[in-house]
């Protein structure tokens, strides 16, 4: 869990809403960032990292290098194979992300508080109520933060 000076945080990959995947009814689900599998059906490979990463789509790239050039930390170079991300170097400031006209380069993951989250993710309520749904937590692994997670679940409960 991420901590600042006000609150505790978690890292979290996105959050799903009006789904009817990850059990009954209409549901938000929340996806957690880190897991400690290594599963070969894994079907969020994005959200094993537990902290927030630097990500670059190769379909979506033009190729022109605004990126590259505007990374403050010289951590992205570009090579016949794709895009080359030197994570010792980068510290997600996002500067690069900024600079890509055609958005092929992203975050995984967000810090988020839990009354915002939870805020959010009740936005459906109504939905959850007429379908006997809710709120699924997903992953990655969710228990990774389980402090977080209970912070987060008694929000949704009240």
């Amino acid at each position: 869990m991420h901590k600042t000076a006000d609150n505790h945080q978690g890292t979290i990959l996105r959050i799903q809403r009006m789904s009817t995947e990850d059990g009954p009814g209409i549901r938000s689900t929340i996806f957690f960032k880190g897991c400690p599998l290594s599963c070969v059906w894994c079907h969020n490979p994005e959200s094993i990292a537990r902290e927030r990463q630097l990500h670059w789509t190769k379909i979506k790239c033009l190729g022109c290098l605004s990126c590259v050039d505007a990374c403050p930390k010289n951590a992205l170079q570009m090579t016949t194979a794709g895009m080359n991300i030197d994570r010792s170097k980068c510290d997600v400031c996002e500067t690069c992300v900024s600079a890509c006209p055609s958005t092929a380069m992203d975050v995984y993951g967000e810090y988020r508080d839990a009354q915002n989250l939870a805020a959010e993710a009740l936005k459906d309520r109504v939905y959850f109520e007429k379908s006997g749904g809710g709120v699924t937590l997903s992953g990655g692994e969710p228990t990774l933060q389980a402090q977080f997670c209970r912070e987060l679940l008694a929000l949704l409960k009240s």
